[in-house]
């Protein structure tokens, strides 16, 4: 495998990871501990609906993946992805976004990458989408 190829790969699995970890921390129970929120959230599941097009937005931390990654993904999949890294602290982050979820707007993001416990308190504030 080249070394590009095996980059992606771990990327992918990195990712991968990721996503498992926050899918996880989200379907947690019990006392979170976190104000504001409950497991009332309304959290409704996307379909997949044949072959991913278009834009993929997301915002992410900085310095968190190589510089390849995303032109591989994007040569992979066929998307064009806009990868902003202005995740720097949760608490800030939340902040800036959580006025445009409350209205269930995403501020043009697709994916936000935030550690578990803030990817929980958006999942019980019903601020998150599941997707198949």
């Amino acid at each position: 495998m080249k070394n590009g190829a095996r980059g992606f790969m771990r990327s992918l699995v990195a990712v991968a990871v990721l996503l498992a970890a926050v899918l996880l921390a989200a379907c947690g129970g019990g006392d979170s501990g976190i104000e504001g929120g409950s497991d009332t959230g309304n959290v409704s599941t996307a379909a997949a609906e044949g072959k991913a097009t278009g834009n993929l937005n997301i915002s992410n931390w900085p310095f968190y993946i190589d510089n390849n990654t995303v032109p591989d993904f994007e040569k992979a999949t066929g998307l064009s992805v806009k990868y902003t890294e202005d995740v720097n602290d949760n608490t800030e982050f939340f902040g800036k976004v959580q006025p445009l979820l409350a209205k269930g707007e995403s501020g043009g993001r697709d994916i936000m990458v935030v550690t578990d416990w803030m990817a929980k308190k958006m999942h019980e504030l019903g601020y998150l989408q599941n997707f198949d």
